[in-house]
């Protein structure tokens, strides 16, 4: 009904159109596959540009101190691999350093599933890392060792995991005998998806009379000789490893990229195949107005005016399926990332839509459509009439 207004175009035009003011099965099926397409494609590229904003802004506020150091066996989130109290001491005992987080780690187990306990040093995070609050703590007492034995700090996806909130108790096992922890905040993490508590570490050690570090992390007098000591830690104790800031920065990045590589893969391979659905719905239709296209060619039409009339006609149906797609991709990425990805990892992302990339798959689609249209036009326009016995 809208395009009947637009009876001041060129009769290619008009032609293109009039098979639109009452499109056919075919024409809604092939904008239905289009609206799937760009939807799935651009409802994951919310959600991974999200991620990626959200990992970047994390990787920056976590990764601030100048060296990481662990066993060379540890590889991943395991506690396994840990270090000595004698070599660790001894690293920081280095005049170079004049900060450090110890930290100790072992995979607990509560009533609502297993988690990761780690004790360190809050006061190390507080001032070395910019710490994303999901509920910050009401006091200071977390940070000072001398008042925060039964106080402990929670991670997003503990909190969404067993359900407990800033101000809940719950009760820790140690074999020194149950412990009773306050959670006194909630912040976020993107580390691992079980959660995690945080406590004081000599609070740790005491209770699980355990002094075995899983990681180092320094923060050195002059950071600028970071790569310097580390080759110094490397040489003398070549058990461990040790990182420096920027490499972990980068090496964060590349696997999460790598990660999503595949995604983008079937993202794009998607729209392709709707693209050629779009095609073959086109020539379906050129097919069956073989008739037509014969008397049109009788009444002067070029082979280029019908190739450009199905052009037309291909671009408004794509148009149509991608500007319905973009906007179903705004309410399944909000569904992806606010309510999938929470109930999944219990991470909360901070929304960042791919704007550009959205206008560049949108004109990319239209393109395709465009050039696809003119080479179905081009071949319908010479299609012979159906002959009747």
């Amino acid at each position: 009904r809208r395009l009947t207004a637009w009876g001041g175009l060129s009769a290619p035009g008009r032609l293109a159109l009039s098979h639109l003011r009452q499109p056919t099965g075919r024409h809604r099926l092939a904008i239905a596959g289009l609206v799937c397409a760009v939807a799935m494609t651009s409802g994951m590229a919310i959600l991974v540009g999200s991620f990626d904003t959200t990992l970047r802004g994390w990787i920056e506020r976590t990764f601030m101190a100048d060296l990481y150091v662990s066993s060379e066996g540890a590889q991943s989130a395991s506690t396994q691999n840990r270090i000595r109290p004698e070599t660790w001491k001894a690293l920081l005992a280095d005049p170079e350093v004049v900060a450090a987080n110890v930290v100790q780690a072992l995979e607990l187990q509560l009533p609502g599933g297993s988690t990761l306990l780690f004790g360190g040093n809050p006061s190390f995070m507080r001032d070395q890392a910019r710490i994303a609050w999901r509920e910050a703590p009401a006091d200071d007492a977390v940070w000072d060792p001398a008042r925060n034995q039964g106080l402990a700090l929670a991670s997003e996806s503990f909190s969404h995991r067993f359900q407990m909130h800033r101000g809940d108790t719950l009760i820790l096992p140690t074999p020194t005998g149950p412990r009773r922890l306050t959670l006194a905040g909630v912040f976020s993490d993107y580390g691992n998806e079980r959660g995690s508590l945080v406590i004081q570490r000599e609070h740790f050690a005491a209770w699980f009379g355990d002094e075995l570090a899983t990681s180092i992390i320094a923060q050195l007098r002059s950071p600028d000789r970071a790569a310097e000591i580390r080759a110094r830690w490397k040489a003398r104790y070549p058990g461990l490893a040790v990182y420096t800031q920027g490499h972990l920065r980068s090496e964060a990045l590349r696997i999460f990229r790598q990660t999503f590589a595949i995604t983008d893969a079937l993202e794009l391979i998607g729209v392709a195949v709707s693209v050629l659905g779009l095609g073959f719905t086109l020539a379906s239709l050129l097919w069956e107005r073989r008739n037509d296209l014969t008397t049109l060619r009788a009444l002067g039409f070029r082979h280029g005016e019908i190739a450009w009339a199905t052009t037309l006609e291909s671009l408004v149906t794509a148009g149509v399926g991608v500007a319905v797609g973009l906007l179903a991709s705004l309410g399944l990425g909000w569904l992806l990332i606010h309510r999938v990805n929470v109930q999944t990892f219990g991470w909360t992302l901070e929304t960042d839509p791919p704007w550009l990339w959205m206008t560049g798959l949108a004109l990319a689609v239209l393109a395709m459509a465009a050039l696809t249209g003119w080479s179905i036009g081009r071949w319908g326009a010479a299609l012979p009439a159906e002959r009747e016995e």
